[in-house]
């Protein structure tokens, strides 16, 4: 939408793919995705703090990703959500999509999206 920039996020790999691995901007829940899915999310132009991390059961045993960046007027970013495993704990990791727009558009075209939590405006 105009005066917003879209923040993207997919999961992909194989680790916890079951899992709901929740996903934070600026501190508020707005989307639960599994494997193989995929979020988007407008939002208002300035700083923000994107974080992914596992709750209940999950939630202990794996360590959340945190990314900060500046959004600006009809800019985009994606992030691949991935699990690297750990000797003592996994890690949930939040990688910036190196793919030009048209690779993302085919890579999320097979992917089935998770609607952000409406309530959730920033």
């Amino acid at each position: 939408p105009p005066g917003k920039a879209l923040v993207i996020v997919y999961r992909e790999g194989f680790v916890a793919m079951a899992a709901g691995m929740n996903l934070a901007l600026d501190g508020r829940e707005f989307a639960q995705i599994k494997g193989g899915k995929f979020t988007a999310l407008a939002v208002d132009p300035g700083e923000h703090e994107l974080s992914a991390g596992f709750g209940g059961l999950a939630g202990p045993q794996n360590n959340a990703a945190v990314v900060s960046f500046v959004a600006r007027d009809g800019q985009a970013f994606a992030y691949r959500a991935t699990v690297s495993m750990g000797a003592v704990k996994n890690s949930v990791v939040l990688v910036p999509a190196p793919e030009d727009k048209d690779a993302l558009s085919a890579r999320l075209a097979r992917m089935p999206m998770t609607a952000p939590d409406s309530a959730v405006s920033t």
